[in-house]
């Protein structure tokens, strides 16, 4: 899966979550948003985002996202 299929994801799940800003910065994250998040993103990409440390920062913008995705890919 290519940078590109992830920034749609991305984007596709953060807008049905409501949590993507007209910036390109998630917002409205606390703990259990970004439990569901990770979640949601580990569904529609088949990658265990869970056996990488996790941190909010992670999780700011599609880029940061897109880039988590890409080390899950890896692994």
């Amino acid at each position: 899966m290519s940078a590109v299929d992830y920034d749609a994801i991305i984007r596709l799940v953060a807008s049905q979550m409501e949590l993507l800003g007209d910036d390109g910065q998630l917002v409205g994250l606390n703990s259990l948003v970004i439990i569901e998040l990770v979640a949601a993103l580990e569904e529609a990409t088949n990658r265990d985002l869970t056996s990488l440390p996790l941190t909010l920062e992670q999780f700011r913008t599609v880029d940061s996202i897109r880039a988590l995705l890409e080390r899950a890919r890896a692994l």
